[in-house]
């Protein structure tokens, strides 16, 4: 499965590998000179374009507890390869992953089972 991602143009991540309850990775391959799409199939990995993974894997600690870990990984050539693109995307994820644990929290909290 596609799934659209924010940013210039279209880009979308790409269900790579999915555990259920436990470990889900995205990737996605951005050319620029395409509106920031997949390239196409003859050509899949052009010297100008941004590759990214995103990981997201759940591990049980101890009963009824687990950790959750992200990892986002990038690599670029050309035009794109700058410390400034990474600089302002790392921090652009880490407002991202902020905002999507402060929701993950909220519905935690929502649907715990009440302790007596």
């Amino acid at each position: 499965d596609f799934v659209p991602d924010y940013g210039p143009g279209e880009p979308l991540f790409k269900v790579i590998v999915l555990e259920p309850d436990h470990c889900l990775v995205y990737l996605s391959i951005r050319q620029p000179s395409a509106n920031w799409t997949w390239p196409q199939p003859d050509n899949p990995l052009p010297a100008n374009a941004l590759a990214l993974s995103w990981t997201l894997l759940l591990e049980e600690t101890t009963a009824g507890q687990s950790r959750l870990y992200i990892r986002l990984r990038g690599k670029s050539q050309g035009q794109h390869a700058s410390l400034g693109l990474f600089l302002i995307g790392g921090w652009i994820d880490y407002l991202t992953i902020v905002l999507m644990f402060a929701g993950l929290k909220q519905r935690l909290r929502e649907t715990a089972t009440p302790r007596i």
